[in-house]
């Protein structure tokens, strides 16, 4: 695991020492997601330079260094990620007299672009990866990402210089980046707390699609050209032609013979190995695999809070302690998560709102302290159907095909007329403590009977609904789950809705999450369920393999029980977070206060102060629930003035 950098100046302006220094400055950028060692290659002729920080995980000695050439010269490589089957490559290079200098999987996929090619090679490869790749006698670069986006590569392209980079500071550690910000990118950030598909904050900045390669050739004068090798669309549609066609014990057979061998793929490392175990399924899941796979107790980690509504701990210590894990939990106090909080944008990299990213990021520095390398249950739910609004999507989806526009209409608007208060208690029933739904809720529910029926998902998943209100004029991109490819390809609501989420919802969200977290604290994640050969066969289940009587990840469940008791796994689905909203009316309200005041909204140009101000006033006095709108422009707030400290 490493971090990747680098450029092409078209001109060709730069000495080779100045080509090195630049290309050491974008290195050490990202110094955190490689301390071991780091290394730079540059072809001064053409003004090409890569960088790498490296993460020793696999072949620890010099073979295994980075940038590498290529046995005949001709490839150069800058590569992050981890291709799980090596050994299957490597056995099929042998076979052609191909030999090698060391064991790393980085000479293996080397040597295999060498033989095969490079879109040839990636459909034969099994990993989490992002590399460049520059070839000597065509003068041209290869970008590539793995399949489901597991690791970022962000690349810009501007006035005869090409950048790239595994976060967006190596690529801003070049004099030469252009740093403007993006309104469309920041409106869908604050709709969804994430950037989604290959926009990034930065107008002229683009991420590499999962899945793809981009090729560029400076000598024919800087021509960019994406190559799909795969795709979810395509994962899709094969699923549909090719349904599995046995019962559910076959299906559950199948998936736990594919996992099985995923997770022993993935615990191969020449440094320790553990798994986060938060007790759910999927983690669980993965851990008991895990122990199957081994002879030794496999090293869990767990944190947990104080507050019962959001620990998992003693939930994840049950299963640990059934499946003999050598365990470890961290509780964490409020002082670790107000610590952390004001350093959140040095972590993401760029605006990033999911509020896990807390808990997150320190269950990652601590883990750190004992492995180097953890196994996670990330993926199950968008894989196998497991997230509670698929099912709630569906229904309201039902209800909105009955009744006439203006009855729906009329319907929000008495909705909006009682205060979210008033809702819990004509909730509350008697005997209950808890009402039936939020005010919260009762105000969304509002807002998707006032949608266009076309602007479900777009309701349904938005934080800031009304964009004109904070980011006035902003023109903002079609729903991604109207594109007429994913619609054709999944006709029926809840595919299409899984459809999104691993298109957008995993790479742009949980995945950047882990990635960053993990690689602030020099820590390899690996995550079994988001194989890619796991993935096309969960499309090939029918839906009542993946969600039986309103309850998702049926197949991965029955795959559970076989190695843990259900009474210790089936219960409500919890959240990884942490009383934000509570938080934000105490402990965090400094803070919050300092970045929200109409002089620091002003001062960075881009939100409407009074549409902020009146939304926290609404906050603090608890008439309502705003914790996720504010956490949002928190968080777009404090990567502005990191911004500033950079002098951009």
């Amino acid at each position: 695991m490493c971090g990747i950098a680098g450029f092409i100046a078209l001109r060709n302006q730069y000495s080779r020492d100045e080509l090195e220094r630049l290309g050491r400055q974008m290195g050490d950028s990202i110094f955190h997601r490689g301390p071991d060692a780091g290394g730079t290659w540059v072809d001064e002729t053409k003004g090409v330079v890569f960088a790498n920080r490296r993460l020793a995980i696999v072949d620890l000695s010099e073979m295994g260094a980075q940038p590498m050439v290529s046995a005949s010269g001709r490839f150069v490589i800058a590569y992050n990620g981890e291709i799980y089957n090596t050994s299957e490559l490597r056995q099929k290079l042998e076979q052609t007299g191909q030999t090698f200098r060391g064991h790393s999987d980085t000479e293996v996929l080397l040597e295999a672009i060498s033989a095969w090619g490079v879109e040839a090679t990636l459909r034969q490869t099994n990993g989490m990866f992002a590399f460049a790749l520059w070839d000597r006698e065509d003068s041209c670069l290869i970008l590539a990402r793995d399949h489901l986006g597991i690791k970022p590569l962000y690349w810009q392209l501007n006035d005869g210089l090409l950048l790239f980079g595994s976060e967006l500071r190596a690529l801003q550690a070049h004099p030469g980046f252009a740093a403007n910000i993006d309104r469309t990118a920041a409106a869908q950030f604050l709709r969804y707390g994430m950037i989604p598909g290959q926009m990034s904050i930065f107008t002229g900045v683009a991420k590499v699609k999962p899945g793809t390669f981009v090729q560029f050739s400076p000598k024919t004068g800087g021509s960019v050209r994406d190559v799909t090798y795969w795709s979810v669309v395509d994962c899709i549609a094969s699923g549909g032609r090719d349904q599995f066609r046995g019962d559910l014990q076959d299906a559950v057979d199948a998936t736990g013979s594919l996992l099985a061998d995923t997770v022993k793929r993935q615990m191969i490392s020449d440094v320790p190995v553990g798994a986060f175990l938060s007790g759910g399924i999927d983690s669980s899941l993965v851990t008991a695999l895990m122990r199957n796979n081994s002879t030794q107790p496999i090293h869990t980690y767990c944190i947990g809070f104080a507050e019962d509504n959001y620990n998992e701990a003693q939930h994840a210590a049950k299963i640990a302690q059934y499946l003999e894990t050598d365990h470890t939990e961290f509780l964490l106090t409020p002082e670790d998560v107000l610590g952390i909080i004001p350093d959140l944008h040095l972590i993401s990299d760029e605006p990033f709102a999911d509020s896990s990213q807390v808990p997150t990021a320190l269950l990652c520095r601590l883990t750190k302290g004992h492995v180097k390398v953890a196994l996670s249950g990330d993926g199950g739910d968008e894989i196998f159907g497991g997230y509670t609004q698929y099912l709630s999507t569906q229904k309201i989806s039902a209800l909105l095909n009955y009744g006439p526009p203006f009855l729906k209409r009329l319907g929000a608007r008495a909705l909006h007329a009682l205060p979210a208060s008033t809702w819990e208690t004509l909730l509350t029933l008697p005997g209950r403590d808890q009402p039936l739904a939020s005010g919260e809720k009762m105000y969304l529910l509002a807002e998707i009977l006032a949608a266009p029926k076309d602007q479900l998902h777009r309701a349904l998943y938005s934080r800031w609904r009304d964009m004109e209100a904070i980011l006035p004029g902003v023109e903002e991109p079609d729903d991604p789950f109207s594109a007429p490819d994913l619609v054709a390809a999944a006709p029926n609501l809840l595919d299409r809705l899984m459809g999104v989420d691993i298109q957008y919802g995993l790479p742009d969200r949980m995945l950047t999450k882990v990635d960053r977290a993990s690689m602030a604290s020099s820590l390899e994640v690996r995550v079994p369920l988001l194989d890619h050969r796991l993935v096309e066969f969960a499309w090939r289940l029918p839906q009542k393999m993946k969600m039986s009587h309103g309850v998702g990840k049926h197949v991965l469940r029955q795959l559970l029980y076989r190695s843990v008791p259900q009474s210790l796994v089936d219960r409500p689905k919890q959240g990884f977070s942490f009383p934000l909203a509570e938080w934000l009316r105490g402990p965090l309200k400094p803070w919050a206060q300092n970045l929200l005041s109409k002089d620091a909204i002003r001062s960075n140009g881009l939100l409407v102060p009074a549409t902020i101000d009146l939304v926290w006033q609404q906050h603090l006095s608890g008439s309502r629930n705003h914790h996720n709108l504010i956490w949002h422009v928190l968080m777009l707030q404090s990567w502005c003035n990191g911004q500033k400290t950079l002098g951009r």
